[in-house]
């Protein structure tokens, strides 16, 4: 609040007032250090009222940069529309109100699964990354659009993992086998980011270590993942697959080294 009072909308802020408000609240917390999540709570709603109160005119300046921008950016969106509807291709770097790109990010998710499911899978990966694209772009978001976006993103990096381990295959001979693997590995610890207990994130990226021979690090996604779904049939073949591999590993190592040592 205090780097507010010093810009560029920091005029109509009594810069004396605002210091002193925040000095005394700063002088609290050091005297109530133990106090619970609850008090801390009411101690920040009491002195943003007695802000928002004292210093409406900052406030009212700051919410008309506001409007004024997602005008601005009303204005980008129709002409970024207008220019598609003339056959121009879409600029990502043409900035967009927060609707606008959930909007978006939400179709090309839509038209990957359709290209995914028709075998159109390269084409579906640059759908679902333009989709994630977009959502990079929102900022200031609403608390209604912050769980919305959220969900996007991690349904946006599952469908992608998925898509990356249907290019990788099971075939290390496959092209750009490894390239895939670790896009996929990647699109699954984004959505794990999001909610680490997702369990379509942790079959995936056990899959896709499966492939890659990283059976220890598939297993420990597996036995996490039957924590919470512990009589899952998928999760329980593959803990029973990598298991064997683990084994066979292990036994093959035993091998060379009685080899090495006979």
């Amino acid at each position: 609040m205090q780097a507010a009072a010093r810009g560029p909308l920091g005029a109509p802020l009594q810069q004396q007032h605002v210091q002193q408000l925040l000095q005394q609240q700063e002088h609290w917390l050091l005297d109530n250090e133990d106090a619970s999540e609850q008090q801390l709570a009411a101690a920040l709603q009491q002195v943003t009222e007695t802000l928002q109160q004292d210093c409406k005119p900052y406030f009212e300046a700051v919410e008309r940069e506001r409007k004024q921008k997602e005008t601005d950016l009303e204005t980008n969106a129709a002409a970024a529309a207008a220019a598609a509807a003339n056959g121009s291709k879409e600029d990502m770097d043409v900035k967009l109100p927060n609707s606008q790109c959930i909007k978006r990010a939400k179709k090309n998710k839509d038209e990957a699964n359709e290209l995914f499911k028709d075998g159109n899978v390269e084409l579906a990966v640059q759908r679902y990354i333009k989709g994630l694209q977009y959502l990079s772009k929102v900022f200031d978001l609403k608390e209604n659009e912050k769980e919305e976006v959220q969900t996007l993103k991690q349904c946006l990096n599952l469908n992608l993992a998925q898509a990356y381990l249907k290019l990788m295959g099971s075939d290390p001979k496959t092209p750009h086998f490894e390239a895939f693997a670790k896009k996929a590995l990647s699109s699954c610890d984004a959505a794990l980011e999001i909610d680490d207990q997702c369990v379509k994130a942790l079959y995936r990226r056990a899959v896709a270590n499966e492939r890659l021979k990283e059976y220890a690090n598939g297993l420990a996604d597996v036995k996490k993942a039957l924590k919470m779904v512990p009589e899952d049939a998928d999760f329980l073949k593959l803990k029973e697959r990598l298991e064997a591999r683990i084994k066979a590993e292990k036994e093959q190592q035993k091998k060379i080294y009685s080899r090495m040592f006979s």
